[in-house]
């Protein structure tokens, strides 16, 4: 036997599968080179920036550059001399000091910059990941503060459902537990569950699921879906093979149309779907072979109950 656990899903960056783009430091937008929707490859330029804080670290590199240098000869000096004993072993481990601290501070200096990916004032923003633009927060002259996020890339070749389920249902809920995910365009696609939480969210009472579908691909991330997951509760049985066209969307639920009583009549009937193949259905719960179900116009006759569903 299997129990129907119904869910609501959203499809969500896997963990590598998205990044935040922003700026380090406070500055102005002078290009930007990507817009919504544009496919990006890890490490493209995305826009550049006029950092007056990076070309104020630039100087402080150039500075720290040439007291490095500086403290350089005086230690090679202090060095000649101690040779010949002319000046003091004190003298000469201050310039070893001297010289290491300004080393210390060039490096630091230099790491600062290339944090901020900057060559002087200018600011290079580049993707760290491929995939597609998905939010664009930047606009040309504005100004940005540090940490401000500029550009969100998703990877659509990253996304999962999440779905939060009850935690009185949860049980039995484990990796590679089915599913069927519905979409509001009425699509059908089966799934396994990847892992799971292991808290519950205290204000909802729910845990939180993660599938991949096994047939399908996700492309909208942040789109809302219902979900459908069959817990096994006894001895399973041998899935029932339909043509996948014979089952559909209906307000949420899959169904199939088996004939009535009388030629042309039809009755719905909810299914549990195990998974689907590119031209069958698996069905976990669904008709006996009693009965005859359509496999043609499904469509039509999915519209005809809607509309009468509606008078």
């Amino acid at each position: 036997a299997v129990d129907e656990i119904r869910a609501t899903g959203t499809v969500t960056p896997d963990l590598d599968g998205a990044a935040d783009v922003g700026a380090l430091v406070s500055s102005t937008v002078q290009r930007l080179l990507v817009r919504e929707g544009d496919r990006v490859k890890q490490g493209q330029l995305l826009a550049e920036l006029n950092a007056p804080d990076a070309a104020r670290v630039a100087g402080e590199l150039a500075k720290a550059r040439s007291q490095r240098s500086r403290a350089e000869r005086a230690l090679a000096r202090e060095e000649k001399l101690i040779a010949r004993q002319a000046t003091t072993a004190v003298e000469l481990e201050q310039a070893q000091a001297d010289l290491a601290g300004l080393r210390a501070e060039e490096r630091a200096a230099r790491l600062l910059l290339g944090a901020y990916g900057a060559s002087g004032a200018r600011v290079q923003v580049r993707a760290p990941i491929a995939g597609v633009i998905a939010q664009r927060n930047a606009e040309l002259g504005t100004r940005v503060e540090g940490g401000e996020r500029l550009f969100r890339i998703v990877d659509p070749t990253k996304l999962l459902v999440r779905a939060e389920v009850l935690e009185r249902d949860v049980g039995g809920v484990e990796k590679g537990t089915t599913a069927s995910l519905l979409f509001p365009d009425g699509k059908l696609c089966s799934a396994k569950v990847l892992f799971r939480s292991t808290q519950v969210d205290p204000g909802r009472h729910a845990v939180a699921v993660w599938l991949a579908p096994s047939d399908c691909k996700l492309d909208l991330a942040g789109q809302s879906l219902n979900v459908q997951l069959h817990k096994a509760t006894g001895d399973a049985k041998k899935p029932l093979a339909l043509p996948r066209d014979a089952v559909v969307d209906l307000d949420g639920t899959p169904v199939v149309f088996v004939q009535g009583k009388s030629p042309g009549e039809f009755e719905v009937e909810p299914v549990i779907v195990d998974r689907f193949s590119e031209t069958t259905a698996f069905l976990i719960k669904g008709p006996d072979e009693t009965h005859r179900v359509a496999v043609r116009g499904t469509i039509l006759l999915k519209g005809e109950w809607m509309r009468s569903s509606m008078e």
